[in-house]
């Protein structure tokens, strides 16, 4: 013990400032800088608060400018266009309209469905899909006078949920067409969806409303 006492009073000088710089380390790392990550996430999350109110705040105001039945009705029409699922009725019901304005008679449809399992590898195939938006491979025939035929294939392109023909064989008086019918699930919602606010639709998507809905009313091309 006396010896440690000797120790201490020939080091006292030395000692002092190291345990006064260990003391200040410890209380640096330990207490302050703790502390001001706390502040600073604190007020990042005001910010992000803030942000939340202001761009829910400007979402209501644009969507309390908005008549509700033409939310309601570019919502079907939009819908109908892209439907939520792969919806094969909706594609029948089509097919049968296209088929009964045209005066020509469907000889039937076969699905090629995205999304089946490889028997060789029973992995999942990847859905097909074109610039993310998926769709039903469909092979389609009818018969008809030939000016018919290719009045379905124009009847169809303009038709509802959206298709695109790949590639079609005419005959005398028969078709075959390759269709593609698209469709969009719901989507998950972006990540910063809570922190931006809700915009009025361009009028590039407006021109397209306004198709959409021609295409519905339109009679066959000539």
């Amino acid at each position: 013990m006396k010896e440690l006492q000797l120790i201490y009073r020939k080091r006292k000088q030395q000692l002092l400032p190291l345990i006064f710089g260990f003391a200040s380390v410890f209380i640096l790392f330990r207490i302050v800088l703790p502390q001001w990550t706390d502040i600073q996430n604190a007020l990042q999350l005001i910010t992000t608060k803030n942000s939340t109110i202001q761009a829910k705040e400007a979402s209501v105001l644009l969507l309390n400018s908005l008549p509700e039945e033409g939310v309601a009705s570019d919502f079907d029409l939009i819908t109908t266009a892209l439907p939520l699922q792969k919806d094969i009725i909706l594609i029948f019901e089509e097919l049968n309209n296209a088929a009964s304005e045209t005066d020509v008679d469907l000889g039937g449809f076969s699905v090629k469905v995205g999304g089946i399992y490889s028997a060789a590898s029973g992995q999942q195939k990847k859905e097909k899909a074109v610039t993310g938006v998926p769709y039903l491979s469909i092979l389609v025939s009818v018969s008809g006078e030939n000016v018919n035929v290719r009045l379905f294939a124009k009847k169809l392109y303009q038709s509802m949920p959206l298709v695109e023909i790949e590639s079609l064989d005419v005959g005398r008086n028969d078709a075959r067409y390759e269709v593609k019918f698209y469709y969009k699930p719901v989507s998950i919602r972006p990540e910063k969806a809570d922190t931006v606010a809700l915009e009025p639709l361009t009028n590039s998507e407006n021109d397209m409303l306004k198709t959409l809905r021609s295409w519905q009313s339109s009679p066959v091309l000539q």
